[in-house]
């Protein structure tokens, strides 16, 4: 059965790049590619992939960066009697996004204490489609695809016994001003396991909480597209609050040859109002040094 809350969340998916998703809080130059599975995105089966290709260049001797950031969704609509949630066809679709670009500064590093604290801002720009996968929707959000800005703190602490803590706080604020701001927070811990070996040099077990809030615009209109809204739904727009999030992200990374990081993960949600069922993920990035 379609979850009214649920059809708010290709617009919260679309919407959160996150500097700490795939990043480091110290400037590094690098290639990076991540890859976002989220099943069940609408309560009537809709899977939703994000593959995200991305640059990071440091200036200022490795105190600061510029990155650029695009993602391509993919939407595979769920059935929902003869047609898909997110489409009038059923079929899959597959457009690129918008366009993220983030300047991150190092404002205090303590090498013997070993921790850093780097701050910046991402702003979203509106390059890709009103909608994800440039498709009809079968349910509509009364929302525009304006862009957003996001400035953002990072802090990390390492340990001499390999153990290391890191939060990130940022507030996403739409240029749509009837669009939520959004507070996201995270902290997360892992140990790096040194191999001895010079393939996989470490291994990195972490674990992660996500928690997202809305600040204002929490209550959303939903609304039916007439021309082919599914029979035995609701037929008339209604109210749908976006929920608080809390997210359990749970992987490993491993250090390869020296020059790249390879992560795999999974996510699961924690509270009421569940924007999809789980989340899988697969980073990888290129250093060049």
């Amino acid at each position: 059965m379609l979850d009214s809350q649920k059809v708010f969340s290709p617009s919260a998916i679309n919407r959160t790049f996150k500097i700490v998703e795939n990043q480091r809080p110290q400037p590094t130059d690098r290639v990076f590619v991540n890859t976002n599975y989220f099943s069940d995105i609408d309560g009537a089966g809709t899977d939703f992939y994000r593959y995200s290709l991305g640059v990071e260049k440091t200036f200022c001797n490795e105190q600061a960066s510029l990155l650029l950031f695009v993602p391509t969704y993919t939407l595979n609509p769920g059935d929902f009697g003869e047609f898909g949630t997110f489409g009038a066809d059923g079929g899959s679709d597959t457009e690129v996004g918008d366009l993220t670009a983030a300047f991150k500064y190092v404002l205090m590093s303590d090498n013997y204490s070993r921790q850093i604290l780097t701050g910046g801002t991402a702003v979203t720009i509106p390059t890709g489609p009103d909608t994800i996968g440039d498709v009809d929707r079968a349910f509509d959000v009364d929302l525009d695809n304006d862009g957003s800005i996001q400035p953002f703190l990072i802090y990390a602490k390492a340990f001499d016994n390999g153990l290391f803590f890191q939060g990130y706080t940022g507030l996403d604020v739409a240029f749509d001003s009837d669009a939520p701001t959004f507070w996201f927070n995270s902290i997360s811990t892992g140990y790096v396991m040194n191999t001895g070996f010079s393939t996989i040099s470490a291994l990195v077990p972490k674990v992660e909480v996500h928690v997202n809030t809305p600040l204002n615009n929490s209550t959303i209109n939903v609304t039916p597209n007439q021309s082919f809204a599914p029979s035995g739904t609701f037929i008339s727009t209604i109210n749908t609050d976006i929920p608080d999030t809390v997210n359990l992200t749970y992987g490993v990374t491993a250090m390869v040859c020296g020059c790249s990081e390879l992560t795999v993960a999974g996510s699961t949600p924690l509270t009421g109002g569940q924007l999809f069922d789980y989340e899988v993920q697969v980073q990888y990035s290129l250093l060049c040094r």
